[in-house]
């Protein structure tokens, strides 16, 4: 079974236990950055949701001056805030929303030698020697692609600070993101890059900021439906924000509202519950595989089909011996000469004795399967002397003439 970072299953209430006014009762439920996505399933009965999401800011840009005697200070631009939107979202029950929530961007300082800062989780770019851009908020509807988003938050460009000078982030949001000094922000088509003296900024992308250029250092652009360009040398670009027109409807958007990481609240009303059908799993119009494991038991832990190996719809052959005994030591199928699946062959005398010293089988000459002629006298004695039937001349069987 997948798993998530995590997961709201909206669970059914039978409706007569409900009273009307739970049944219509509104409830909200707010998701925050973890750095991972997450996962929510449409409870039964709602057909609409209010979204109001928001993008991450960018990272701060710092400067530290050291004086003699240990002392320092430094000095600080904040990163450009990110943009928020809310809608009403039309929904189906069951249908599993993806939300993909930004990080803010990492403050970056240029007195470090101009190191790179990455951007903020969900596509904030980097910044060199200033902040990172922040990561958009968004939600995806049938599966994890970028081509997935169906809502997009902007988010704010990271900052610049140097020489005591502050070189601003822009902020994210709205349909087009606003220009800063060196930067372009994200529209709904695209993002255009800086260029001076024959070098080129970086511009952003579908769902990417910028980096920073990577000569003079700037800001990272903030990520969006595109993203805002990186800093040539000053802070960089916030991205754009978009929702789907065919999904979504009493559109706001504004421009530059959060100051932190990305932010997502979802509310919604129960409709008519007992339209729904749930599986087992409390899935509407399951068919229960969401929480079967792998043996096919409903929430089961996969230890009903484990073979004696601890292998799902196992054989017993992954840790059975050369006997075919699980866990074995091989020592229920060896013969009386220690050989596995043996016949006793490799250590039998020729008597056909295990270990066997040939005695079992030998004549009275000590020849093993002999007939003791090996050692009879003429006379047919056995270890005889031929004196039994020598004549009076002595020889064997003689006449005595």
């Amino acid at each position: 079974m997948k798993k998530f970072t995590r997961k709201f299953i909206g669970l059914l209430t039978i409706a007569f236990t409900l009273g009307i006014s739970q049944l219509f009762a509104q409830t909200t439920l707010d998701f925050n950055y973890t750095g991972a996505y997450q996962e929510w399933v449409v409870p039964c009965g709602v057909t609409e949701i209010n979204v109001v999401m928001a993008g991450a800011a960018g990272g701060a840009g710092l400067s530290t001056m050291y004086w003699g005697g240990g002392g320092s200070s430094t000095s600080s631009e904040s990163g450009g805030n990110g943009g928020s939107v809310s809608a009403d979202m039309t929904v189906e029950p069951g249908e599993i929303l993806y939300f993909y929530i930004g990080g803010k961007g990492p403050d970056g300082n240029s007195s470090n030698g101009a190191g790179w800062y990455s951007g903020g989780w969900n596509g904030g770019g980097s910044g060199k020697g200033a902040g990172g851009g922040g990561g958009s908020s968004d939600i995806r509807i049938g599966g994890n692609e970028i081509s997935d988003r169906v809502i997009v938050a902007g988010s704010g460009g990271g900052s610049k600070y140097v020489s005591f000078t502050a070189k601003p982030g822009g902020i994210g949001g709205g349909l087009e993101a606003p220009n800063v000094s060196q930067a372009y922000g994200g529209t709904q088509t695209g993002c255009a890059t800086y260029s001076w003296g024959g070098y080129y900024g970086n511009p952003g992308s579908l769902g990417y900021g910028g980096n920073a250029f990577s000569i003079y250092g700037g800001g990272g652009g903030g990520s969006g439906w595109y993203g805002g360009s990186g800093g040539f040398s000053d802070g960089g670009a916030g991205g754009s924000s978009y929702t789907n027109p065919e999904i979504f409807t009493n559109v706001v958007h504004v421009q530059g509202s959060n100051s932190g990481n990305g932010s997502l609240s979802i509310s919604y009303s129960l409709g008519d519950i007992g339209a729904c059908l749930v599986d087992e799993c409390g899935i509407p119009y399951g068919d229960n595989s969401y929480c079967t494991d792998e043996c096919g038991i409903l929430n089961g832990d996969n230890s009903s089909c484990l073979d004696e190996c601890d292998v799902i719809n196992g054989d017993n052959s992954s840790c059975s011996d050369e006997c075919g005994v699980p866990n074995g030591d091989n020592s229920s199928c060896l013969d009386e000469c220690d050989v596995i699946n043996g016949d006793n062959s490799s250590c039998s005398d020729e008597c056909g004795v295990p270990n066997g010293d040939n005695s079992s089988c030998s004549d009275e000459c000590g020849v093993p399967n002999g007939d003791n002629s090996s050692c009879s006298d003429e006379c047919g004695e056995i270890n005889g002397d031929n004196s039994s039937c020598s004549d009076e001349c002595g020889v064997p069987n003689g006449s005595g003439s």
